[in-house]
């Protein structure tokens, strides 16, 4: 599950064009980076974009409360500074449900690093739902903002979009959704948007087995998974798994991969 909501958002936040992606960022990105970084144990950091101004933005998604973080951006720091020879703002979002108890800090007494750590449900969701940027409406629902607004204002954003677009962006924010639990009350909020059967085939393979494994490779190797992929991987039977698998080894594309 923690993979699945984290190649999600991953997604998401490669939409997201207002108010959280210029608190994140600093300001519309112009250059999504994919850095491998070997020293790591994690290799591929989740989110590294560049702004308007050139500075390098870094961003770790949390969904839980997990001591070794800070070290963890530290070390990512570190590495980042080293593969690029540029100074990189780091930036932790932590989305779980629980209280969160990490800090913003990596110290010992030879060593004093700080990062930005952004805690969602003490953000203002007011702004977030008045934000023209649907990417804005659908993560207001993990603030304290009022659930049933942020329900009515995603719905109406939703409705307005192209027919492909819609499904995709109401599959997003379903799984979002699960986050706080809500996962069975978007799916029925927005029943009408997302054909049910097709729904619950792409619910059902990719929080489990050979899809979860599948996703969770392609975004080692390549970075954030985009929407057709997601709409390849859902349809799919447990022989195209293996194929696209088999290729994932060579590739050097993700074209290449599902061609």
């Amino acid at each position: 599950m923690a993979q699945h909501f984290d190649v999600s958002l991953k997604l998401l936040f490669r939409w997201l064009a207002g108010i959280v992606a210029r608190t994140v960022f600093g300001g519309p990105v112009v250059e999504w980076l994919n850095v491998e970084l070997p020293e790591v144990r994690n290799p591929r950091v989740d989110l590294l974009a560049r702004d308007g101004a050139g500075r390098l933005h870094h961003l770790e998604l949390e969904s839980t409360n997990n001591a070794a973080m800070p070290r963890r951006i530290a070390e990512y720091y570190l590495a980042l500074h080293r593969a690029l020879n540029e100074d990189v703002e780091m930036n932790v979002l932590y989305v779980g449900k629980e209280p969160l108890r990490n800090v913003g800090e990596f110290r010992t007494r030879s060593m004093d690093f700080r990062f930005r750590l952004i805690d969602m449900s003490e953000m203002d969701g007011l702004p977030l739902l008045e934000s023209e940027d649907l990417g804005d409406n659908m993560l207001a629902l993990l603030t304290r903002c009022d659930r049933e607004l942020v329900l009515r204002r995603v719905e109406e954003k939703i409705g307005l979009l192209p027919h492909g677009l819609r499904e995709e962006s109401a599959r997003l924010f379903m799984i979002l959704s699960g986050l706080r639990g809500m996962t069975e009350t978007v799916r029925r909020r927005f029943g009408m948007m997302i054909d049910l059967m097709e729904n619950e085939v792409f619910a059902r393979e990719i929080l489990k087995g050979e899809a979860t494994m599948l996703l969770s490779l392609i975004d080692a190797r390549f970075g954030v998974v985009p929407a057709w992929v997601f709409e390849k991987i859902a349809g799919a039977k447990e022989e195209q798994y293996l194929a696209w698998g088999r290729r994932l080894l060579t590739a050097n594309s993700l074209d290449a991969v599902f061609e």
